[in-house]
């Protein structure tokens, strides 16, 4: 599946693999501010794409966007990930804002306020505040 523009999202299922941006998209962006979207398939995020996430607690679902992919996800482009409605992290505290089953690449860009940085394990990409 490829998509063009944004795709933002609650709780879901996405039952496809994703491609961000599409090929007729000159930039795209997929927005997990709550709610975990699922995508059973892959995910391939080009040097355009962007995902994003506003974290405002520590439960992914409820308090921070979490995107989950069930196959591959290729990374490239941006990672945003803002911290909002008045939460202040501790210092080194983790968040999963995105979860697959395997993966290459890596974020080409971290943006967001305050300025996190992104740990990479075999299963996620985690956000950590300064």
């Amino acid at each position: 599946m490829a998509a063009a523009g944004t795709l933002a999202a609650g709780t879901g299922v996405l039952t496809a693999a994703l491609l961000m941006p599409a090929a007729s998209a000159s930039s795209s962006q997929t927005w997990t501010a709550g709610g975990v979207l699922k995508i059973t398939g892959g995910y391939n995020q080009t040097s355009a794409g962007t995902l994003s996430s506003v974290i405002t607690g520590t439960t992914p679902g409820t308090k921070f966007g979490q995107l989950s992919v069930g196959g591959k996800a290729t990374l490239a482009g941006t990672l945003k990930v803002n911290t909002g409605n008045g939460f202040v992290p501790g210092h080194g505290q983790s968040f999963s804002v995105l979860l697959y089953h395997t993966r290459s690449g890596m974020f080409g860009t971290l943006t967001g306020t305050p300025a996190y940085t992104v740990n990479y394990t075999a299963t996620a990409a985690n956000v950590v505040y300064p």
